[in-house]
C-alpha cells in the first residue's frame, strides 16, 4: 500500500515527483511535444487560410506542393483549414491526400502509444 501511495504522491526519499514514466519520458516532455505539434497545426491552418485569401484577391498563390508538404507535419490543421476556408476541397490530391495523411499519422501515433505504454 505504501508503494502505491509513493507512486501517486512521489517518493520523498528519492526525490521522485511521480512525473517520470517507466520508459524515461517525463510528462513535461510529452506536453512540450504536444505544444509544438499544436503550434505547427495552427501554422498550417493559417497557411491554408492565407492561400484562400490570396486566391480571392487574385494574388500570388502558395504552391500546392508547399501546402501538401505542410500537411505532412500538420494534417489536422490542413484538414481543418480546408473545411473552414472551403479551400482545395474539390482537388482530388487534397480531398483524398490530406485525410489519408491524417489517417496515417493517427495510426502512427496509436502504434507509438501502444508500443510505449500510452501517455500515462
Amino acid at each position: 500500500m505504501r508503494r502505491a501511495q509513493e507512486t501517486l504522491q512521489g517518493n520523498d526519499e528519492t526525490g521522485d515527483t511521480g512525473t517520470e514514466r517507466k520508459d524515461g519520458r517525463s510528462m513535461a516532455m510529452i506536453k512540450a511535444v504536444l505544444g509544438v505539434w499544436a503550434v505547427i497545426n495552427l501554422f498550417v491552418f493559417g497557411l491554408y487560410g492565407d492561400d484562400k485569401r490570396r486566391a480571392k484577391n487574385g494574388q500570388w498563390r502558395i504552391p500546392e506542393r508547399v501546402l501538401l508538404f505542410a500537411a505532412l507535419f500538420g494534417a489536422p490543421g490542413a484538414l481543418l483549414g480546408m473545411l473552414f476556408f472551403h479551400h482545395k476541397t474539390r482537388k482530388p490530391k487534397f480531398a483524398v491526400g490530406v485525410p489519408a495523411i491524417l489517417i496515417a499519422e493517427a495510426a502512427l501515433v496509436f502504434w507509438w502509444l501502444f508500443e510505449t505504454g500510452g501517455l500515462f
